[in-house]
């Protein structure tokens, strides 16, 4: 079914309903799906004189904040209450609540990175927010949905054993920074190295050559193996594992580091 269908049946949904109170709607109306639909055809881009105008954002208000997840029932109907968001164009919400539920965070994640990727969800500021934010700039009821976290949170549970899965996950990060500037792929290449000590696997086994690991599938303009390498050496001789830095200074042919 088109939209021009759907707002045809909703408009004649409307008449039939035409001499009901707006408070009465979510009783009357035969699902939630209804009730959606008809707070959808009165919307108005701006607000006016007229008390019974409905705006967006009131919208999003009324579904989010004024009726939310205690009214919907969510923990019983996580599918409709997602769906209900995100029509309503809340994505960021709608996924940090699926995401919660362990069956269906990887769905929460999926979608997160497609809309990411389209750029439909709004980041935070900063990469150490917690999942869903506020920021008090944003118009109501904005929220900012941290995908940074929630990769990380994801990948967690398999990094270690299966690395090159992980590095799937952690280039969609590839565009964001960490409070230090660091571009924050790089950033968690570097943290799976030195916690798995998996250096051969991800960087390669020529020595003087920096390539013919996992990581070389990601190379591209911004950064290369050598500059991954280069961040985990300078890493792990500021935790004192000098050892192992030595080794990834050796393969980038960058042996005077090692007589630091």
């Amino acid at each position: 079914m088109n939209f021009n269908s759907l707002l045809q049946q909703a408009q004649r949904r409307l008449t039939l309903y035409a001499g009901s109170c707006h408070e009465d709607f979510i009783q009357i109306l035969e699902d939630k799906y209804d009730f959606l639909w008809m707070q959808l055809l009165i919307l108005r881009t701006d607000a006016t004189d007229s008390s019974e105008s409905l705006t967006y954002s009131a919208l999003q208000v009324m579904i989010l904040e004024k009726y939310g997840e205690k009214h919907f029932n969510a923990n019983e109907q996580k599918h409709l209450y997602f769906e209900v968001l995100a029509l309503t164009g809340q994505f960021e919400a709608a996924i940090e609540f699926v995401a919660r539920s362990e069956k269906y965070r990887v769905h929460a994640v999926h979608i997160a990175l497609a809309l990411n990727e389209m750029m439909l969800i709004a980041g935070p500021r900063n990469v150490q927010e917690p999942l869903l934010s506020i920021d008090i700039e944003d118009a109501i009821p904005m929220r900012r949905l941290n995908i940074a976290r929630l990769i990380m949170l994801y990948v967690n549970k398999f990094e270690k054993t299966d690395p090159a899965e992980a590095l799937q996950y952690f280039f969609f990060l590839r565009n964001l920074k960490d409070p230090d500037g660091r571009n924050l792929f790089l950033v968690c290449v570097s943290d799976l190295a030195i916690e798995c000590r998996s250096y051969d696997l991800l960087f390669g086994k020529i020595m003087g050559v920096a390539g013919g690991g996992l990581l070389q599938q990601f190379e591209c303009v911004n950064f290369d193996s050598r500059t991954a390498i280069n961040i985990v050496a300078d890493e792990l001789v500021r935790k004192g594992m000098f050892e192992d830095a030595i080794k990834l200074y050796d393969l980038v042919d960058m042996q005077s580091h090692s007589l630091r």
